[in-house]
């Protein structure tokens, strides 16, 4: 795989960061953050950033896989010390202007008993974020990301969330945030079981192009496990 990569781990939730080529009129090599974890992850995150020398003026885009607090939480502090842009699909437009805490539901006991312990962090962690934001860049299944120098492109999947998406780099590199992992039965939250079961087929028909899978929450896979999940 040709781009050079970073995992970032913020307690459980996997931050990836990837060096690009120059984008169209720019000079230089840069960045693009594929999520950003939880608002008061923020000072872990900028440290990863710096020792990768990722600094303020060579991120070229935040790119969020959806618009739940531990993906998209660290987004105002980047744009306020980074001014990177931020994008987001439309389907999860109203999370991260509003703040909105979304109802779904929880597959298996391991997933209600997780929700249940969220839901109390969430409501304790309230005081602390999220800071909302109006996004910089609405994506669009299909959409391609070479004009930030990122040779990938967008695969709309909703049932996480109504926005949710993968990110599918010509290398091989499928950043599919909280919709696949390597388990038979993982601990899955959806809006919508019938989206997400479709989202699921989909990425499924993309196998052939997909060398590794790199998750929200979970170690990378190789695409062979890709339909490992029973849903």
């Amino acid at each position: 795989m040709d781009e050079e990569m970073k995992t970032i781990n913020l307690g459980g939730v996997n931050v990836y960061l990837l060096r690009v080529s120059a984008a169209p009129g720019r000079s230089g090599d840069g960045f693009v953050l594929v999520d950003t974890g939880v608002p008061w992850s923020w000072g872990r995150l900028r440290d990863a950033l710096v020792a990768e020398g990722c600094l303020p003026g060579t991120l070229r885009l935040v790119a969020l896989t959806h618009g739940d607090i531990d993906h998209a939480g660290g987004c105002a502090n980047l744009r306020r010390e980074y001014g990177a842009p931020i994008a987001i699909h439309r389907g999860d437009l109203r999370q991260v202007e509003t703040g909105a805490h979304l109802t779904r539901q929880s597959l298996g006991l391991q997933a209600k008993l997780l929700g249940l312990l969220g839901d109390a962090m969430f409501k304790l962690r309230r005081s602390r974020g999220p800071e909302t934001f109006t996004p910089d860049v609405l994506l669009e299944d299909g959409q391609n990301l070479a004009e930030y120098g990122w040779a990938a492109r967008v695969v709309h999947i909703p049932g996480h969330t109504k926005g949710s998406v993968a990110f599918l780099t010509d290398s091989g590199r499928l950043f599919s945030g909280d919709t696949l992992f390597d388990m038979k039965h993982p601990p899955l939250f959806v809006e919508n079981r019938d989206d997400f079961r479709a989202s699921v087929a989909k990425l499924l028909t993309l196998r052939a192009e997909v060398k590794m899978v790199y998750t929200g929450h979970s170690k990378p896979f190789p695409a062979e496990r890709m339909g490992r999940m029973k849903i």
